[in-house]
């Protein structure tokens, strides 16, 4: 509910100026080759082109797998009424994937303790670092007023495969499709509240959120989340809580208590947000409707 962007390309420009937005996150802290991963993203309005641009970077790492993006997004704004804001958006990027067959251990495979004998004894596994690429892309819809905002995106429509050099083995990037939606309630003059939801999906799976944050007078902040729908997919309470440093900077943190069967070997999920966001208004507008005469140069 803090960085919109990460998911939906069509948020950009949403926060009315230059926002740079930085997350880390270690999940599973204490579970050997559990995931970290890092997200980058900047992006802000164009309001002579009546829309947003944006620019992400993301690397994410669970055990012997790295997966690297790399992207960029435009979006465009439809006005509806006063207050009301429509944006259709489109990106596309690349995607960098790389396994490191060292770290992989297959049931009938042979290996030494020191990691210097290994054989996966399986034709489709390799013992060294292997990396593919492949180009995405991405779409997203978003919808926001003062008090209520939606907006559904998809990535991977392409649906391209990683193709491996060294093996014959193929990953195929599966298509990912998220929802989200929260409303903004002025409990009092300097007390917001916000609940809201969200779900991602592929053609497998399926996981929900749903979150309630308060805002006190643009100042503090914090809520707590639930993660999961059923006792398959039951992940995770996470506490949240952050505060403006000053008018530019927001720094938030969640810890994820893990309530699923994770939590007897690990000792749960630490996430850090900074968020930098300029203020100011720029390049708004068209130029005026005068003309320019340069007679000498």
């Amino acid at each position: 509910m803090l960085n919109k962007y990460a998911f939906n390309p069509a948020y950009a420009g949403m926060d009315n100026s230059l926002s740079a937005t930085g997350v880390y996150r270690k999940q599973w802290v204490g579970l050997e080759g559990s995931p970290s991963s890092q997200h980058v993203n900047i992006h802000m309005p164009l309001y002579y082109l009546h829309g947003g641009l944006g620019l992400s970077f993301s690397n994410d790492i669970g055990g012997p797998e790295r997966t690297t993006n790399v992207g960029i997004s435009y979006n465009y704004n439809y006005n509806l009424g006063k207050s009301s804001v429509l944006s259709l958006s489109g990106g596309a990027g690349l995607i960098q994937k790389s396994i490191d067959g060292s770290k992989l251990r297959a049931p009938e495979g042979n290996y030494d303790m020191d990691g210097n004998i290994i054989s996966h004894n399986d034709p489709e596994l390799s013992i060294v670092l292997e990396t593919a690429v492949a180009p995405t892309s991405r779409v997203g819809v978003m919808f926001k007023n003062d008090r209520f905002e939606a907006g559904v995106s998809a990535d991977n429509l392409l649906g391209n495969e990683l193709n491996f050099s060294e093996t014959d083995f193929n990953f195929t990037l599966n298509r990912h499709y998220f929802f989200y939606l929260a409303y903004y309630w002025q409990l009092t003059s300097d007390i917001e509240i916000s609940p809201s939801g969200f779900v991602k999906m592929d053609q497998n799976y399926l996981q929900t959120y749903v979150a309630i944050m308060a805002n006190y007078n643009d100042f503090l902040l914090g809520g707590v989340s639930l993660r999961g729908y059923s006792d398959l997919n039951l992940d995770a309470v996470a506490f949240i809580a952050g505060f403006k440093m000053n008018e530019n900077l927001t720094l938030a943190y969640s810890y994820d208590l893990s309530i699923s069967s994770y939590n007897s070997v690990s000792q749960g999920s630490h996430e850090i947000l900074i968020n930098y966001n300029l203020n100011k208004e720029f390049g708004q507008g068209k130029l005026q409707n005068v003309i320019y005469n340069p007679r000498f140069l």
